[in-house]
């Protein structure tokens, strides 16, 4: 054996290393995909949240306007809970009721009392006032309707 003097090659990266690195990327990946799950979670209750409080606002905005979308007298604008997972935007009159459905996101659920009428009449303004439970992955935002109309 001429001229070997026993040095291995010492380039590259040994079994066990590249095990320790694919290990590692392997554990953040995991941690950042729960976190991102768990924000894409939070901002689809949120968004619920606000798409109920926004039509909250409409009924009370086209009740103070006396909004007339039906025929005969326009009694109030209302939030119906109609299930738990759908919600109606109604206009009452006194031939009959105008309405618009929506529905909650898969995984979301309304735990209030079932059914639900959040009311804004025409003439007297105010509202019968209530709260208003969206409940989803562990969470949950309530929607609050004082008799005053005002909503939190």
């Amino acid at each position: 054996m001429r001229g070997y003097t026993g040095i291995m090659n010492t380039k590259g990266f040994t079994l066990i290393e590249l095990t320790i690195i694919f290990s590692v990327i392997a554990i953040l990946s995991v941690i950042g995909l729960s976190i991102s799950i768990d924000y894409n979670r939070s901002q689809v209750l949120n968004a619920a949240y606000e798409e109920l409080k926004t039509t909250l606002n409409t009924a009370k905005s086209r009740a103070l306007s006396q909004n007339k979308p039906c025929t005969g007298t326009v009694i109030g604008h209302q939030v119906y809970i109609a299930g738990t997972t759908q919600y109606r935007l109604q206009a009452v009159c006194s031939v009959d009721t105008i309405s618009k459905s929506f529905n909650l996101p898969r995984d979301l659920s309304f735990t209030s009392p079932i059914p639900a009428t959040v009311s804004f009449p025409v003439l007297t303004g105010g509202s019968s006032g209530g709260t208003i439970t969206i409940t989803g992955y562990n969470k949950s935002k309530t929607v609050t309707v004082d008799t005053a109309g005002n909503i939190q």
